[in-house]
């Protein structure tokens, strides 16, 4: 086997490792965006039936059912969070595979195989302040609409209890967002 052949046969092989890499790339994140239909149909099937019932719900059990639903949202949050720290070190990998493919190639200026490092740019620029938008809204419906709806409710003090600990399960989220990326920049 001559140098050009081996080569050849190196570069095949970066290749299928790179791919092999992407597709597990796509697997999490399509996992990821299954998360969001699992997480809408556990908040219908516990958020619609102590609004609904409210008139003849206790109290005590309308602030049990947001907190279920605040803790459901709080733990898929954070799966998703582990998701994406997957997914970051893949692309870390799948970088420097690029990287000796279009050395390989010969071509190491080339605009291909630089998947891992325009997602970074595009995720900055165009996916995270969207990323932050969808946040935002989860934020307003799993905190605040619940305190609006226990804050007129006896005892008042339900109102207190969600909002301490709503605080609470962010503040964790938060703290996981900075070990995974260093700040919460990324997406808020």
């Amino acid at each position: 086997m001559d140098a050009l052949d081996k080569d050849k046969q190196t570069l095949e092989y970066l290749y299928k490792e790179y791919v092999r890499l992407g597709d597990l790339c796509d697997s999490y994140t399509k996992s990821s965006f299954d998360d969001f239909k699992l997480l809408g149909a556990i908040s219908v099937l516990l958020a619609w039936k102590p609004i609904t019932e409210f008139t003849t719900a206790s109290t005590s059990i309308v602030l049990l059912g947001f907190l279920a639903i605040l803790f459901i949202v709080a733990i898929v949050g954070i799966r998703d969070l582990i998701k994406q720290s997957v997914i970051s070190y893949y692309l870390s990998q799948i970088r420097i595979y690029e990287e000796e493919i279009r050395i390989g190639l010969a071509r190491p200026n080339a605009s291909t195989f630089r998947f891992a490092i325009n997602w970074e740019r595009w995720s900055q620029q165009k996916h995270a302040p969207v990323l932050s938008r969808f946040y935002l809204l989860i934020n307003l419906i799993v905190v605040i609409f619940p305190i609006a709806v226990l804050i007129p409710q006896k005892p008042h003090w339900y109102a207190g209890i969600y909002a301490a600990v709503a605080l609470l399960v962010l503040s964790i989220y938060l703290s996981a967002v900075r070990a995974l990326y260093g700040g919460t920049k990324h997406i808020l």
